[in-house]
């Protein structure tokens, strides 16, 4: 026995080496148990072992690159494994001698690299009378695993024809698809492999030990690649041993019949064409003047997954209803140098040969087509039969014996075809993917383009943009160059993949910038995500199940994607660089990172840019590099194992500190992202603090609180002390500010960092951080109208500032008490505190005693409001067009978009509508541009009352549509007001709207908020007025009610609306005087403020009562 680390042969029997005292027992990788040799699962877990004997010389592999040579470097990335082994090896074994013995199985290893190097496999190890085998690598194709089951039943047919067995021999054969790590060399000399790591190996073989003799069982990963291109046999859910749980299998039976690869790997209903208007209006043009007798041939070009093929499909599709001929070729990657192969599979498919049919079968199934298509001519019919490999009968000639002259009448002979089919009607005319054609399908081809211009034909040829199309600049010739998807087009296509029903914004956002408008990257990347239980299906949406993870590549795309880097096997490892710098990245920051010489290192990018896969922007060493797509940087990205991309992502950031101190200054998040990446978490926290400080410092709250909540993660994992829980309390405090804005005051998330903070201030000590996040925690509680927890939040913040002396705590208590109190409809204690406040904002600007924030606006403005329901109607204009001009003078957006937003309450309070509009679209605005839900649906509220009021239909829906953005903020505060503002002015049906009012009393009720109360007393006294029966008491007592309410809270503004209402009650009964007498000295109360339309409304009813 040879030893697999050194080499040295062995006596039969040992354990060790005897000379380098290595274990010569099979260990399993699994769980490292030691088994005797020979066996082929581990007696401990069950796991297929795979160390055996090392492989006979049966030629270089596929690739060329023999194990141990230079790609010998272990990467991670999905392959396609085949696990075949010689049925009855004991039994057979019994049989022959052991010579003989070993020639059938040296056969049957031949045979078995014979037909795996075919179909562009890699045979990895030799194992006794089994064999493994890797498509993927070390080269991966765009077809992996249908390659493999291709080889695998191409396999069953030859296993049967070795000799020297005394029997027909057979063969198991067992395929999986997966991730695994490969290239790991292990061993030395000839006992030197390259390991594979992971589960897809064990269920190959696994796979293969459930199968029969002379079958090909698959797993549900290598199933889905698939699609329809063969026929299989569901064996149901299987229990394996040493797999937790059962895994599906199937058995391949044989090749499809089916016509289109295309169609193959999609479901029957093929996805809308999306985006593809002006291309299938340019294809149906060129139709109608083919089927009037100008052939036209149109040359669609694009790169891989575009649409090609969609469209083509589309148009067969757009005019299936009129008469016509089709016929449609294909070639394909693996028959490049098979000549006439689109042509022969055409033919055949056409001729309905099935599985089976013998060769006269075939020869009379092929008579028919010719005679149905109306070729008679008995040498046509004898040179096609010839082509096909069938024998003719006595009746037809045999082609002539040279070869250059059967070449030539055959190419006539299918040429003429065409003319014999458009003779009888129009012809569509399909050539797929002619970058594979061999040269004699190009030189048919090229007669076929030559004579459609005088027949009934449309001819599509598709291509790849490699392929240069011989027939540009034809005159029947026209060219269609296939563009991405704009952004709306693809989030159309992710909508329609999806059924129609919508996905998480943030979803979709990542799928547009992973796809890059390509069609099949956008329908693969939508599919993924919607079958990977990320996504919680409900009934007009997908809403997310959990936490939305980085996007993972779809199988589907995997192959294709390696496919084209390994192309660049060489130049490889400067893609890997630049998909870990990033989508975009700089020639010298590459330079830097790159162990490589100048010229080197322009060579290898020379490379990738020839290769479309980056593209250059300016000359080196100035130049900048781009991804092609998204998917092809994650691609070379996912290769590097774990270790290996952490040292890159060091190696990375340790160069933009010592030679990029603008990147360092100006984008601290590049380094927080490399940092976390080499897993060096206090580097990372320290940048992303830094990163998350800036954005906040420009507004910037979703990047704020991405980078916040990233620290934060980190600094969870670092172990607990003082210094941590210091870092900590500064993150949730910042943290807290920025999910304010990006998901609501009231939010849960925003409620969380502030109890986090607060727990932390108090374990701390720290009193003077707890006064800020105490605030934080009342506006918390203030918008969810949690009224009990803001005044005692309130009160707190006014004791400590009384302990301490702070003015700053001194300001803010008297703020947030106010606010309070304003809740509470307490206007006069309100105003008391709020002036209060203003008072001390003013000392502090004189004296500079501490930083103000956004008191210059949010104090004015509350007290503008104030002033409003007071009745001081001139002081409350004053007032908040002082706090819009603090707004607009502040360089904080959030300051200023709080301004705007609480000038359009008193806009409202005032009647104002042209003037509020105008406010409520600047809000809109800016809350847009922010990224800040709570004041976007405060905008559209006010903007739909603004319409309505203004005659606007269509008003309604956007108080709707506020109102219902509001309430997904968690927001609560104003409820009472929203709804009796919809209940007034929104609401065509009395009954919506008196159960508006009712809502809002009961959340008046439930919260404790009563600043609008009075209000909603009046409004359902007026709205019971309109329905088809009322009583007059129970009006005039909710109008009293709303009075007294007014009265009681100090609201001279509700109280003279209230009286008008019951004035105009009273009138109408004929209560003329005593209405007057009610109205009068309420309207003589105000001294001010005469125009706004509530005293202008009360004047005129006055001069009605005279």
């Amino acid at each position: 026995m040879d030893c697999p680390s050194c080499g040295t042969s062995n006596p039969t029997g040992k354990k060790f080496c005897g000379d380098c005292g290595a274990s010569l027992l099979p260990s399993c990788a699994a769980c490292g148990a030691q088994n005797p040799s020979g066996t082929k699962f581990c007696g401990n877990c069950g796991a297929a072992l795979f160390d055996m004997q090392a492989p006979p010389d049966t030629g270089p592999s596929p690739s060329g690159i023999q194990p141990g040579g230079a790609a010998a470097q272990a990467e991670r990335r999905q392959i396609t494994v085949m696990f075949c082994d010689l049925a009855d090896s004991t039994a057979l074994a019994s049989l022959l001698d052991p010579e003989d013995l070993r020639e059938v199985i040296s056969d049957f290893h031949a045979c078995v690299a014979s037909m795996v190097r075919s179909h562009d496999g890699f045979v990895a190890k030799y194992m006794g009378d089994g064999v493994l085998t890797y498509f993927g690598y070390p080269q991966a194709h765009e077809e992996d695993a249908e390659q493999a089951v291709r080889a695998g039943l191409a396999l069953v047919d030859a296993v049967g024809a070795i000799e020297g067995a005394n029997r027909k021999l057979s063969v198991r054969v067992g395929i999986a698809t997966g991730i695994v790590v490969v290239g790991d060399l292990v061993g030395s000399g000839p006992a030197q492999e390259q390991e594979v790591v992971g589960e897809t190996p064990h269920l190959a073989a696994r796979l293969q030990a459930i199968a029969e003799p002379n079958t090909v069982v698959i797993g549900p990963a290598t199933r889905r690649l698939l699609g329809g291109l063969f026929e299989c046999s569901d064996l149901g859910t299987i229990g394996l041993k040493g797999f937790a749980e059962p895994a599906r299998a199937y058995r391949v039976l044989r090749p499809s019949d089916v016509e289109s690869r295309f169609e193959a790997m999609r479901s029957s209903e093929l996805t809308p064409l999306v985006g593809r208007e002006e291309e299938m209006d340019l294809l149906l043009r060129r139709w109608g003047r083919a089927k009037v007798g100008e052939g036209q041939v149109v040359l669609v070009c694009g790169e891989p997954g575009i649409g090609k093929s969609h469209v083509a499909a589309t148009l067969r599709s757009r005019i299936e209803a009129e008469p016509h001929t089709r016929v449609r070729y294909f070639c394909s990657p693996h028959h490049r140098d098979s000549t006439l192969h689109p042509f022969i599979a055409q033919l055949e498919y056409a001729a309905g040969f099935a599985h089976g049919d013998s060769a006269e079968a075939k020869f009379a199934k092929l008579e028919a087509l010719m005679e149905q298509s109306g070729e008679k001519d008995a040498t046509s019919i004898a040179l096609v039969a010839d082509l096909l490999g069938l024998p003719t009968d006595a009746f037809y000639p045999t082609p002539p014996p040279d070869p250059q002259r059967r070449r030539e009448l055959t190419l006539a002979t299918l040429a003429r075809q065409l003319g014999i089919l458009t003779a009888r009607c129009p012809v569509l005319l399909t050539f797929e993917d002619a970058q594979w054609a061999d040269s004699t399908s190009l030189e048919l081809l090229d007669r076929l383009v030559e004579g459609a211009a005088q027949v009934p034909v449309l001819a599509l040829i598709t291509f790849r943009p490699e392929f240069q199309a011989p027939w540009v600049g034809q005159a029947h010739v026209s060219s269609l160059s296939m563009r991405r998807l704009a952004e709306r087009e693809t989030k159309a296509l992710v909508g329609a993949v999806a059924g129609g029903k919508s996905l998480p914004a943030e979803i979709v956002n990542r799928i547009v910038d992973h796809a890059d408008g390509i069609p099949l990257f956008i329908e693969e990347l939508t599919k993924t995500l919607l079958e990977g239980g990320l996504l919680r299906e409900e009934e007009d949406a997908y809403v997310l199940a959990g936490p939305l993870p980085p996007l993972a590549i779809p199988s589907s795309l995997r192959a294709s994607l390696m496919a084209r880097l390994d192309r660049l096997a060489p130049v490889k490892e400067v893609a890997q660089i630049g998909a870990a710098l990033g989508r975009e990245f700089s020639y010298e920051l590459l330079a830097a990172v790159a162990c490589r010489t100048d010229e080197g290192l322009r060579g290898a990018l020379d490379q990738l840019v020839d290769a479309s896969l980056v593209f250059r922007r300016g000359v080196p060493p100035h130049a900048s590099f781009v991804f092609k797509h998204a998917l092809v940087q994650d691609a070379a990205y996912s290769t590097l194992l774990r270790g290996q991309r952490q040292e890159l992502h060091a190696r990375i950031a340790r160069s933009i500190e010592q030679q990029f101190p603008e990147l360092v200054e100006g984008e601290p998040e590049i380094l927080a992202h490399h940092y976390t990446q080499a897993g060096l978490a206090n580097q990372a926290i320290s940048y992303l603090t830094r990163a998350g400080r800036r954005a906040l410092d420009r507004s910037a709250m979703v990047e704020a609180a991405s980078q916040l909540t990233k620290a934060l993660v980190l600094i969870s994992e670092l172990p607990e002390n003082l210094e941590r829980e210091r870092q900590e309390l500064d993150l949730q405090t910042e943290l807290g500010r920025a999910l304010m804005i990006t998901k609501g005051y009231a939010a849960p998330e925003t409620g969380e960092a502030y109890a986090r903070a607060r727990y932390l201030c108090e374990d701390l000590g720290d009193t003077a951080t707890l006064v800020r996040v105490g605030y934080g925690q009342y506006l918390y509680h203030f918008i969810r109208a949690e009224t009990a927890q803001c005044l005692q939040v309130a009160n707190e913040i006014l004791s400590f500032a009384e302990k301490s002396g702070s003015d700053e705590a001194r300001l803010l208590g008297h703020r947030t008490l106010g606010l309070s109190l304003y809740e509470l409809g307490k206007f006069p204690a309100a105003r008391t505190q709020l002036e209060t406040a203003a008072g001390l904002l003013e000392q502090s600007q004189k004296h500079q005693m501490f930083h103000r924030g956004d008191a210059g606006v949010t104090i004015p403005a509350w007290l503008s409001s104030v002033l409003a329901f007071q009745g001081h109607l001139d002081q409350a204009v004053q007032m908040r067009d002082r706090s819009v001009r603090e707004s607009n003078a502040s360089t904080s957006l959030h300051s200023r978009v709080f301004g705007l937003a609480h000038a359009t309450l008193v806009s409202c309070l005032l009647r104002e509508f042209e003037e509020l509009q105008h406010r409520a679209d600047n809000v809109c605005a800016l809350a847009t541009e922010l990224d800040f839900p709570f004041l976007l649906a405060w905008g559209r509220i006010f903007r739909g009352i603004s319409r309505l009021n203004l005659g606007h239909a269509d008003g309604e829906q956007a108080m709707r549509d506020g109102l219902a953005l509001y309430r997904r903020t968690g927001s609560k505060w104003g409820l009472p007001f929203w709804l009796a503002n919809f209940a007034d002015f929104a609401c065509r049906s009395p009954d919506e709207a008196m159960a508006m009012v009712q809502e809002g009393l009961e959340a008046v009720e439930a919260t404790g908020e009563r600043w609008y109360e009075a209000e909603l007393y009046r409004l359902r006294g007026t709205l019971a007025r309109c329905g088809t029966s009322f009583d007059d008491g129970l009006v005039e007592k909710d109008l009293l009610t709303a009075r007294r309410i007014a009265s009681e809270q100090g609201s001279g503004l509700l109280e003279l609306r209230a009286v008008v209402s019951l004035a105009r009650l009273w009138r109408e009964q004929g209560r003329r005087v005593v209405a007057r007498e009610l109205l009068l000295p309420v309207y003589g109360s105000f001294s001010a403020g005469l125009a706004t339309a509530d005293l202008q409304e009360a004047k005129t009813l006055l001069v009605g009562l005279s």
